[in-house]
């Protein structure tokens, strides 16, 4: 499976929002935005602490995976080529 480069430019970002014990919020950001997709809407104690909250919800805003499209019967292991492509291998 690939990952596509929308899922590569998306990412988690710990700020400092406001003062107190639960200063930090985490944001999930694209590279292409200006502005955060999603702002958390609790805040922690620790920058550590809002990076695996942010983290753990990270799956919800990347697209899935791409598979890999499947190879024609004749590329397997054992299998030949059809007669029109064996001279062209």
């Amino acid at each position: 499976m690939r990952l596509s480069k929308e899922a590569l430019s998306i990412r988690v970002v710990v700020r400092r929002a406001k003062r107190g014990a639960a200063p930090f919020v985490w944001e999930i950001n694209r590279d292409n935005m200006a502005e955060p997709v999603f702002v958390s809407p609790e805040a922690y104690a620790s920058m550590e602490a809002a990076y695996r909250a942010g983290h753990a919800r990270l799956s919800e805003f990347v697209p899935p995976p791409r598979s890999m499209p499947e190879l024609p019967v004749w590329l397997a292991d054992d299998a030949e080529a059809p007669e029109e492509l064996a001279d062209a291998l």
